[in-house]
């Protein structure tokens, strides 16, 4: 991988994708009303590359002159993009970033040092823009930071942030990580209590609810509720599988929080697979939270 062209950015800073498309000028939209909210520097990245690109020789084409063009391309999308963030939030700093890479490998390099990636949803129409191509999957399921996927609201009208919990301890990140999203976005939250073991299937609903889990709940919510005493917080208890649920009842929400690690090793990957199907899925903006978020 080529990094020659990247510059320092601070760490922390919110990081989201530019390829010039609709979905992409939504995540930049909504990337810098977060930086905003969050105070926050934004780091606008594109990357362009010619790897594996042999045949360009024997077409007669100037590989040299090309990468030349995409890199002046890339420089406009960014002065581009770096336009509309400041007349949406003309307050925010603003940092340009060209990776000479594949935008996989840009992406997972500057989350690294990042409090967030946006990235928007992939393809065109009602269908394809439900498939998260290559690269969101792959961030998704590699990044140490949280992920936006941002989703055009549409026509429907949307209020509020949704997020699950297994009352296990793994779900504690992603519970933390909507009350703070719900306070800084002034949204209402609602938390979907999972009657289940297994984060996928759901628990038997004929097995009694463990009190024990429903103390740490409470003691987590009365914790969290002290330190984000604004946001208007409701529970609800399910007895589906976390997908089904998040999809289902994220139709009605602005925001989806999911969490990408469950309680055992094993479960590790059914967590990542769980992330990733509720983004496909969900007609929504979704944020995937890996087990411990950045700060």
């Amino acid at each position: 991988m080529s990094t020659t062209e990247v510059t320092p950015f601070p760490a922390g800073s919110i990081v989201v994708g530019v390829d010039g498309s609709p979905s992409a000028s939504e995540a930049v939209a909504w990337a810098a009303v977060q930086a905003a909210h969050d105070h926050r520097p934004l780091v606008l990245v594109h990357a362009y590359h010619l790897d594996n690109m042999y045949w360009l020789g024997s077409a007669g084409i100037d590989d040299g002159a090309l990468i030349e063009e995409m890199r002046t391309e890339g420089t406009r999308l960014l002065a581009a993009a770096k336009a509309a963030v400041l007349e949406l939030a003309p307050e925010t700093e603003v940092h340009e970033v060209l990776y000479r890479c594949d935008a996989r490998a840009a992406l997972l390099e500057a989350a690294k040092s990042a409090s967030m990636v946006v990235l928007g949803s992939r393809g065109r129409g009602r269908v394809a823009s439900l498939l998260l191509g290559s690269v969101g999957v792959a961030v998704v399921n590699e990044a140490t930071c949280p992920v936006v996927v941002r989703r055009p609201e549409g026509d429907m009208p949307r209020r509020g942030v949704l997020v699950a919990t297994d009352l296990t301890e793994v779900s504690r990140p992603a519970l933390e990580y909507a009350y703070g999203l719900a306070s800084t976005r002034h949204l209402p939250l609602t938390v979907l209590v999972l009657r289940g073991d297994l984060p996928w299937w759901g628990r038997d609903e004929t097995q009694p609810q463990d009190w024990a889990e429903r103390e740490r709940l409470a003691r987590w919510m009365t914790e969290l509720g002290a330190k984000f005493p604004d946001v208007r917080v409701s529970e609800q208890d399910v007895h589906e599988p976390e997908a089904r649920a998040l999809v289902t009842r994220g139709a009605e929400k602005e925001i989806v929080v999911v969490g990408s690690h469950h309680q055992h090793a094993v479960t590790t990957a059914l967590g990542r697979a769980l992330a990733v199907s509720v983004v496909e899925h969900a007609p929504t903006t979704v944020v995937v939270v890996p087990g411990t978020p950045a700060t």
